[in-house]
């Protein structure tokens, strides 16, 4: 017995697109509920710089304190901020 399966390519290609978008909007909306889903991995993050930067502001010799670097890495963590590229610079700061 042989089963006879055909793809249908376009179908296929639309049908991933449209997981892609769901799984999207899925992790967008769950931002609304403290985080959601976007959260993971910060604690990480957040432990490390705890242990770098001093808590009391005005005692470190850092310019900035561990709650507005603290904010700063969440809100990019949250947006999912990307560095910019090279490509983006002017033509004269490239070598």
């Amino acid at each position: 017995m042989s089963a006879d399966v055909t793809i249908d390519l376009p179908k296929l290609v639309l049908a991933i697109g449209g997981l892609g978008t769901a799984a999207y909007g899925v992790v967008d909306a769950t931002k609304a509920l403290a985080g959601g889903v976007a959260r993971v991995g910060f604690g990480d993050i957040k432990r490390v710089v705890s242990q770098l930067i001093p808590a009391k502001e005005k005692d470190s010799l850092s310019a900035l304190g561990q709650t507005s670097v603290l904010a700063t890495l969440r809100a990019n963590w949250m947006n999912a901020w990307v560095r910019p590229t090279r490509n983006r610079l002017p033509r004269h700061w490239s070598s």
